[in-house]
């Protein structure tokens, strides 16, 4: 923005005259962003702050690409977490029919059903849990990943993770890092507990010996 000062006099028989004029530019602090407060390692539990990013986890995780939850998308999650009922990203697989039916706007068939679609999810395959986890692998990596524990693919190093087509050094090293991250770590060792219908086959899926 330009501020500009005009020095005027009066000429003769009164004619105001311009003896000079000033320029001058306005000092202007430029708006700066804020910085970034949410990202890939952020809001996998239920807080206020992280409201949004939580829902679009759980809608990702629900689609038919991921876990395949039929009955769960935005609205129904958005219900669960409005009825303070979440703590984490997978608290849903913890919830009985009962449970269910006693959140406002769930009706005792609709429980029922949805308890069922959460219970068949965990016979989805292992892939599918790291991609509703998040686990930031390129799809071209994927058909070269034989891990199906959670242990072994924590134990990967960089160089390792770089043998996969898609995935550089920058790539390598997120990996490295989000799968050490405490959030998807503890995470994970719910999930050995949790996902899976028995104790054994937890065990040889999660490496949680």
């Amino acid at each position: 923005m330009l501020a500009i000062s005009c020095k005027i006099s009066l000429a003769g028989q009164g004619i105001p005259r311009i003896d000079s004029v000033v320029w001058r530019t306005a000092q202007r602090n430029k708006p700066r962003p804020p910085a970034a407060r949410f990202n890939a390692l952020t809001c996998y539990f239920a807080t206020p702050e992280c409201a949004e990013q939580f829902l679009s986890r759980l809608v990702w995780l629900s689609s038919r690409s991921v876990l395949d939850i039929d009955g769960a998308g935005e609205a129904l999650w958005r219900t669960l977490h409005d009825a303070r009922s979440m703590e984490h990203l997978f608290s849903w697989l913890a919830f009985t029919p009962e449970r269910l039916q006693s959140i406002p706007g769930i009706s005792a068939q609709r429980g029922q059903r949805l308890w069922h679609q959460f219970n068949l999810a965990r016979e989805r395959p292992f892939l599918r849990w790291i991609q509703a986890i998040g686990v930031p692998i390129p799809k071209t990596a994927f058909a070269g990943l034989k891990e199906d524990d959670w242990r072994r693919m924590q134990d990967r190093n960089e160089e390792q993770w770089r043998r996969l087509p898609g995935i550089g050094a920058e790539r390598a090293r997120q990996l490295v890092r989000f799968l050490h991250h405490p959030d998807v770590a503890a995470l994970a060792k719910w999930l050995s507990g949790n996902a899976f219908r028995d104790s054994e086959s937890t065990n040889v899926r999660y490496g949680c010996n």
